[in-house]
């Protein structure tokens, strides 16, 4: 059984003039998969992940997670959910920043402690666990934010462009670190980027939404091999997958 599964799921932001994001949105998705999903800005991907981790009702369809809907998989805190902005809080170190979803559940002793520990190790960040939000770069807060997502160990890891602020060096440095991360925590990934190239480079698949509202149009496999090269970026199976992708979102398909 998929770990995740999306049937018919609409939505409409309510108001004097209601605004339709997504429609019949329905996809699955493995356990320890890593899908990504792009399209042009305003057709819902955000809103996808947020109908995905119950912080938005759904109007129409369902979201199961391990076959129970997405608000029993939020209680049990089953979705990890990694924003663009990093939100840490400024005056507490990187560590405690961790734990602080766990403080907020009264489960902070010293084994949570050794995790978040252990996490930040993960993320590369062994080293910086005293530094507070402004002694790091942007790509080390953003992988505390990280850490901090992965408290929990969730199976659902759902991540909002979380590397769209960077600068292309600091960028393709986080992808790396996300592949090695995501290949020792086994957590099934769902990644909203507006980078074709990010998508293909991390993903086994590819969702690729309409223009609002947002509609499936494709869904495109990733055959590249794993453990992956940054090398591979440069290779002709790699340009052929963004050539077609390119084409689907201009409106027409390009097969070669």
């Amino acid at each position: 059984m998929a770990l995740l599964e999306v049937r018919d799921v609409c939505y409409i932001y309510p108001g004097a003039q209601p605004v339709e994001a997504l429609r019949d949105i329905t996809f699955e998705v493995e356990r320890n998969e890593f899908i990504s999903v792009i399209g042009p800005s305003g057709c819902g991907k955000s809103t996808l992940l947020r109908l995905l981790s119950d912080l938005l009702p759904i109007d129409k369809g369902e979201v199961l997670i391990a076959g129970e809907p997405a608000v029993v998989a939020r209680r049990k805190r089953e979705i990890g959910f990694v924003f663009q902005d990093p939100a840490l809080m400024p005056w507490r170190s990187s560590l405690k920043n961790v734990r602080l979803p766990l403080e907020v559940l009264r489960r902070d002793g010293a084994s949570e402690k050794a995790t978040s520990e252990s996490l930040l190790r993960l993320v590369g960040l062994g080293d910086f666990t005293a530094k507070r939000p402004d002694q790091l770069s942007g790509g080390m807060r953003q992988r505390v934010s990280i850490a901090r997502a992965l408290t929990y160990d969730p199976p659902l890891l759902l991540m909002d462009e979380p590397f769209g602020a960077l600068d292309q060096i600091t960028r393709d440095e986080m992808n790396i670190e996300l592949l090695n991360i995501w290949e020792q925590k086994q957590s099934t990934v769902v990644f909203v980027t507006h980078s074709i190239g990010e998508a293909i480079y991390l993903s086994d698949r590819i969702v690729v939404l309409s223009p609002r509202p947002g509609r499936i149009v494709d869904i495109v496999d990733v055959p590249l091999p794993r453990p992956r090269d940054p090398a591979i970026k440069r290779s002709r199976e790699f340009f052929d997958i963004e050539t077609s992708l390119l084409g689907t979102l201009e409106g027409r398909r390009i097969h070669g």
